[in-house]
């Protein structure tokens, strides 16, 4: 499985004005693990091993930035755990975000 989601950054740097950064997710069972890339077309890849997921979860994400007016235009969040990093994603629809779900339990076996 392919395609975008929003990922909710995980701090926030001096000139930026979102949290929320639209990635191109790859999820690849022959490697068993995903990408994150910045563009459909990879200039920078980030590549997470399934065997790193302790958890993942549909959540109800209220982030600090909205106390500020700031959100994110898609509302159907959730959440992947690994030992070093919590991940908040943003799918667009409902129906995506659980074909997401779907796909990374499937593929991770958590």
């Amino acid at each position: 499985m392919k395609g975008h989601l929003y990922k909710m950054a995980k701090e926030v740097k001096f000139f930026s004005f979102s949290l929320y950064y639209k990635r191109f997710f790859v999820l690849n069972a022959k490697q068993s693990c995903f990408y994150i890339q910045n563009e459909e077309v990879a200039k920078k890849v980030t590549k997470v091993p399934f065997q790193e997921l302790l958890y993942i979860d549909s959540v109800q994400h209220h982030s600090e930035d909205q106390k500020n007016g700031v959100s994110c235009d898609w509302k159907y969040s959730f959440a992947l755990q690994t030992k070093d990093r919590k991940f908040f994603l943003f799918a667009r629809t409902e129906e995506e975000q659980f074909l997401w779900l779907t796909a990374f339990f499937r593929m991770a076996r958590v």
